[in-house]
């Protein structure tokens, strides 16, 4: 018997939350090198990175008191098709010739809130779908899937960003982040 046999549904979620955040990590750093060639700013570069992690660090503590109470399936749901449409609509932008700075300033900020959000409901959500004996392994699959999607996503955007632009690469995400909401439905 597979030690993973029961776990189906964890799985299904599990995978969804690696797509989405391989996803992530593909259109920050692509944004990012974005911005970097446009204007030649390492400040501008590092705002992203601020416009990120504020949000999320104001946000995070009201969130997890929040998602305590909320059905956590759909706040995850939610949050997921939140940041798709985000990455829709730099995506859009892009292609009209649009995107400025604060556009891309102000979609990092509400997809770090989305995030901040997310991660206490799937946090929360492991010892629902585990048994106590297979939480160990649960975790471990946990912490490798954020650990792949830390490596690989800007691996994969330096590819991605020459094959297909950053328009290309926008639309991956979202295209991550409707996976990740799929695995909830």
């Amino acid at each position: 018997m597979s030690p993973y046999s029961g776990l189906r549904n964890f799985l299904l979620i599990w995978f969804g939350q690696l797509i989405s955040g391989v996803g992530s990590r593909l259109s920050a750093f692509a944004l990012g090198i974005w911005v970097l060639q446009g204007t030649g700013s390492t400040t501008r570069f590092a705002l992203i990175f601020v416009a990120m992690s504020v949000p999320a660090l104001l946000v995070s503590p009201l969130a997890g008191a929040l998602v305590d109470r909320w059905d956590r399936r759909r706040v995850m749901l939610c949050c997921e098709l939140l940041s798709a449409a985000t990455m829709l609509s730099l995506a859009a932008l892009l292609a009209a010739g649009r995107l400025e700075l604060w556009h891309i300033y102000a979609a990092v900020g509400v997809a770090a809130v989305a995030n901040a959000f997310l991660a206490p409901a799937y946090s929360a959500s492991i010892p629902l779908l585990a048994s106590s004996d297979q939480l160990t392994r649960v975790n471990g699959l946990v912490q490798t899937g954020a650990a792949v999607a830390q490596v690989a996503g800007p691996l994969l955007a330096g590819v991605l960003v020459t094959a297909f632009s950053l328009h290309g690469v926008l639309l991956i995400d979202a295209a991550s982040f409707a996976a990740g909401a799929a695995a909830l439905a």
